[in-house]
């Protein structure tokens, strides 16, 4: 009645009225869902009936769904294996702002080095990144990957003398933004700890020997391996114009290392009697 196998055949994402969705509000959100789980185009006139419920959203002219309902959908989309292309989605139309305000920090903030991207577009980058080598990531490393950098913005400074930008303390900001966020969006306790000890740990160095691989794996083996997938991810988002094949040469050893350290297994302790 409402044409609907039309628009099946067409893959066209159209709202039957624009009632329904001042109604629900949710609904928006499971507009960006649709479009990424499913590959559909979104109808010109359903696209702008979103974008104005996302904005009498932010101005207070429409009450907020649950924050339980908006998990949902975001989460659905996360799972996605176009995740990162739904998060941009969502700000196209208007969503992000609403339910992640903190990555939109960090539009605009350029990073300098190895980055070839402003800190939201790689941040973007790293999720994209780690789902085209691990498509069945468990969620908390695929938040960990989207929100990795969400600290940056918060710790920049800026040396008067050279202009060289920094971000020390990046990664404990960034965990405990992670931590907030995931919570706000009433993730369960032990996801949202994992995905904030993964931003936590991201930035710590590889080892350079078997006697560092060891000590790293002894240290942060409840992390692994999902932290080496979200060290690559963020190396891979990285690659800017200081990257070169020796230095990916490079940190492809220290993964090497890590891995080795980890199928080692400890010697059997020796026999209390004799």
């Amino acid at each position: 009645p409402a044409g609907g196998q039309a628009d099946l055949r067409a893959r066209r994402l159209r709202m039957v009225a624009e009632k329904n969705l001042r109604a629900d509000p949710l609904r928006a959100w499971r507009a960006a869902r649709f479009l990424t789980t499913l590959g559909l185009r979104l109808d010109p006139a359903t696209e702008n009936a979103v974008r104005w419920v996302a904005a009498d959203l932010a101005a207070g002219h429409l009450p907020f769904p649950a924050w339980e309902r908006v998990r949902d959908e975001v989460g659905a989309l996360t799972h996605s294996p176009d995740a990162a292309q739904g998060w941009q989605r969502l700000h196209d139309l208007g969503l992000l702002s609403l339910t992640v305000p903190e990555l939109l920090e960090g539009q605009g903030v350029l990073q300098g080095g190895f980055h070839h991207l402003d800190v939201f577009d790689h941040n973007l980058e790293a999720l994209h990144q780690l789902l085209q080598r691990q498509p069945q990531a468990p969620s908390p490393l695929r938040w960990a990957a989207l929100l990795h950098d969400v600290g940056k913005p918060r710790t920049l400074a800026q040396n008067p003398d050279t202009g060289r930008r920094s971000f020390h303390g990046h990664d404990r900001v960034g965990a405990e933004l992670t931590a907030q966020i995931l919570t706000r969006l009433k993730f369960p306790g032990e996801e949202v700890k994992r995905a904030a000890a993964l931003v936590r740990a991201h930035m710590v160095p590889l080892p350079a020997n078997e006697t560092e691989a060891r000590r790293f794996v002894h240290r942060r083996r409840e992390l692994l391996p999902d932290l080496l997938h979200l060290m690559l991810a963020d190396r891979e988002a990285a690659r800017g114009p200081s990257s070169t094949p020796g230095s990916r040469h490079a940190y492809a050893l220290g993964f090497e290392r890590v891995l080795a350290a980890l199928e080692q297994q400890p010697q059997a302790p020796a026999p209390l009697l004799s």
